[in-house]
């Protein structure tokens, strides 16, 4: 699976699983806003760039 899939399922599966609003306390991040902070954005690429796969991409995630 190319990089740029990975990220594009990861980001969708934090959105399904309200992943990011759990970690902040919030209701809902709309869709027209972006799911990542710059640097968590940057983490995720680096997960992906270091041979991670879906899953334990979300795993670490939960663990922010």
């Amino acid at each position: 699976m190319k990089q740029s899939q990975i990220y594009t399922e990861v980001e969708k599966l934090v959105r399904e699983q309200k992943i990011m609003e759990k970690h902040y306390g919030l209701e809902l991040i709309p869709t027209s806003e972006p799911i990542f902070t710059d640097s968590q954005e940057t983490d995720v690429w680096e997960l992906i760039r270091d041979g991670l796969n879906t899953e334990e991409i979300i795993s670490i995630i939960k663990q922010w």
